[in-house]
């Protein structure tokens, strides 16, 4: 029984000594943690709670012991009792001592750490103000550098741009100078041309005036664009094909400006009376107000042009058109912006077209429709000489027939020429044979010709 109680103490004295050295580590390492990082510093209320912590497992371990204790001695005599108490109080006195050294002990760590935590905070806020030295003197430094760097820059980039502005300044006054000169020469020769334009404007506008004085009066207007479509038809048509100042209408005195030979029904020509027109006064009229932009003025003034077109347009129909003319007539207006007029009131048109039987033309319009009636004069001239050709070849294509049958009765009577004729008939079924090969290609040289032959001719 006190071997087992000997070690039962032994096993508490290596347990209070386990939780010492467990002590020292954990200081350590706190030592170590707080060495690494001067912002996590020990303190003694760490102490305070690690030592209350060894104490209560101290107590419990006593606590354990003493019920393993009380149920031997329970189990004992009154004098091991005695004795094992005496023990007891022995040992208890003992832990206390123990747990007093231990609290010094604590203590006394707890104020070295203490001490050494504010000599490394000491050492730590000391490094900390010659690293802030340090790099307060570094920067100063590296900023004197930028600072001569900059300056350095500032002082090349100003010396380029010194250097850019001169070049600049050169280049600019030279290309300036340069444009100036061509702009000056530029001015000074439109000026030139103005002044010129000027003086043919001037020019224009006396020959304008002087063309005015000329057409003042509607008979001169009248002749002018006579001599206008007296031009056109002497450069498109030939001589033959039209007339001048010619009475187209039987039984009235009245002769139109020109009528051109137009081909009818059976053989007989009909003839295209084409007068010539020049309505001004009004057309001039409309077109001032249209410029001044008084529009009332301007519907006025087109209305009475209209009338007047109407007004020329049935006088041509009453005058010119008859059984020896053409169903319609041309009203021919030397003017495009006159003929323009006309031509964008559709309603006007038909008017013209409708109840007067005339077709109004314009110089270019009018060169169209010349030029389309010397091709149709063409066509039919042409249709006409080939069918006269076709004629002709009918009557030799019978001629020679007849000559091919006699041929051959003179080589059946005559056998003793019969190398002389053959030969001949062999030519003349040569030239047959192209004469035909030629009918069959034009079908209506072989219709032209009647088909009778000439005595003697044999049938094909």
């Amino acid at each position: 029984m006190t071997e087992f109680i000997v070690t039962t103490i032994l096993l508490a004295l290596v347990l209070i000594a386990a939780l010492a050295t467990l002590i020292v580590l954990l200081t350590r390492t706190r030592k170590k943690e707080s060495g690494a990082s001067a912002d996590t510093p020990l303190s003694e209320e760490y102490f305070a709670d690690t030592l209350h912590e060894v104490e209560k497992g101290i107590k419990a371990n006593m606590d354990a012991q003493e019920r393993v204790i009380k149920e031997n001695i329970s189990s004992t005599s009154n004098a091991q009792t005695n004795a094992i108490s005496a023990y007891m109080k022995s040992i208890t006195d003992n832990t206390e001592k123990t747990h007093l050294a231990v609290s010094e002990n604590f203590e006394k760590l707890a104020q070295k750490v203490d001490e050494r935590l504010q000599t490394l905070g000491k050492q730590t806020e000391e490094r900390l103000d010659k690293l802030d030295d340090n790099v307060q003197k570094s920067l100063d430094k590296v900023r004197e550098d930028n600072a001569v760097q900059l300056d350095k820059v500032r002082r090349d980039n100003s010396d380029q741009l010194d250097k850019i502005r001169a070049t600049v300044d050169e280049k600019l006054n030279e290309t300036l100078n340069k444009r100036l000169n061509e702009s000056f020469q530029t001015v000074q020769t439109s000026l030139e041309n103005v002044y010129k334009g000027l003086g043919e404007m001037k020019s224009l506008g006396e020959q304008v005036s002087n063309m005015n004085k000329l057409l003042g009066g509607v008979k001169t207007r009248g002749n002018w664009g006579e001599v206008a479509l007296e031009a056109l038809l002497d450069d498109i048509l030939a001589p033959e094909q039209y007339e001048r100042q010619c009475q187209v209408k039987r039984g009235s005195g009245e002769r139109v400006d020109f009528a051109v030979r137009m081909p009818g029904s059976e053989g007989k020509e009909v003839l295209l009376p084409i007068d010539s027109k020049f309505p001004t006064e009004d057309y001039l009229r409309y077109a001032d107000a249209v410029n001044i932009g008084d529009n009332a003025a301007a519907e006025g003034y087109l209305k009475y042009f209209k009338d007047s077109v109407i007004r020329q347009g049935r006088s041509i129909r009453d005058k010119y058109l008859g059984a020896s003319t053409t169903d319609f007539a041309v009203m021919y207006l030397p003017s495009e912006s006159v003929y323009a007029e006309v031509v964008r009131d559709e309603e006007l048109m038909g008017k013209l077209r409708r109840d007067c039987n005339v077709v109004p033309c314009g110089p270019s319009t009018m060169a169209a429709l010349l030029n389309s009636l010397k091709m149709g004069f063409t066509t039919m001239k042409l249709q006409k000489s080939s069918k006269e050709i076709a004629k002709a070849f009918q009557d030799f294509k019978k001629q020679f027939e007849f000559f091919s049958g006699m041929v051959e009765k003179a080589q059946r009577q005559n056998e003793t020429v019969g190398g002389t004729l053959g030969q001949i008939a062999d030519r003349t079924g040569k030239v047959m044979k192209k004469i035909n090969k030629i009918t069959d290609e034009n079908p209506e040289v072989g219709e032209e010709g009647g088909a009778e032959q000439l005595p003697g001719g044999d049938e094909e």
